[in-house]
């Protein structure tokens, strides 16, 4: 299960695929905060971040060895900050146009919802963006750097897989990196129905 929602952490949506009763215990759940942290610690050797995120994606930071600073930040995370508050937005602006690296999470613009959608982590970047006159280092789908991460802890020794998704510009680029096949669901399908189908694909793979 593969994600570029970063406002939850990485066991939160293992539960709820357990809970929902999609997969067992063992599912492989991989966050767009699991790649950033990945990326932050082998390309930046950073420790020491300013994020703007709920107070999950720094918890989930925290236990990586990731503090949350202001004062000696490294580098500057964007993720999909629904608490977001001018001064935070501020923070980021001056750390960026000081030359700080800027990367963000994931380059969704709107997440998906049924009202329309909820202002996402690609729109704040765009803000910053707007201030600074730098664009981020992105991550998350489709980005090499979560196809990176995928190859090494998921599909290292896998012969057979397939992404499903509903998004071409995120989840079916993603998959022409990984050279794999892409199955496109709509954005509206019921859960029940997704999970089906998920299920009869892996019983294809497993076939």
């Amino acid at each position: 299960f593969v994600t570029n929602n970063s406002s939850r952490k990485t066991n939160d949506y293992r539960a709820m695929l357990v809970d929902h009763g999609l997969w067992g215990d063992n599912v492989s759940v991989v966050t767009s905060n699991l790649v950033t942290i990945d990326y932050l610690k082998t390309h930046l050797a950073a420790s020491r971040v300013f994020l703007l995120g709920n107070e999950s994606l720094k918890e989930e930071f925290a236990s990586a060895g990731i503090e949350h600073v202001a004062d000696g930040a490294q580098a500057v995370v964007v993720g999909f900050d629904t608490s977001l508050v001018y001064d935070n937005l501020q923070t980021a602006h001056r750390l960026v146009g000081e030359g700080c690296p800027f990367i963000a999470t994931h380059p969704d613009r709107v997440c998906p919802t049924k009202d329309g959608g909820l202002i996402d982590c690609g729109a704040i970047i765009a803000a910053l963006t707007a201030s600074t006159g730098r664009a981020p280092t992105v991550v998350g789908k489709p980005e090499t750097p979560t196809a990176d991460y995928l190859k090494k802890h998921v599909l290292d020794g896998c012969d057979r897989a397939v992404m499903v998704g509903d998004r071409i510009d995120t989840d079916g680029e993603l998959a022409t990196k990984l050279g794999v096949p892409f199955v496109q669901v709509q954005p509206d399908v019921a859960t029940a129905a997704a999970g089906a189908l998920i299920e009869n694909i892996l019983g294809l793979l497993q076939g």
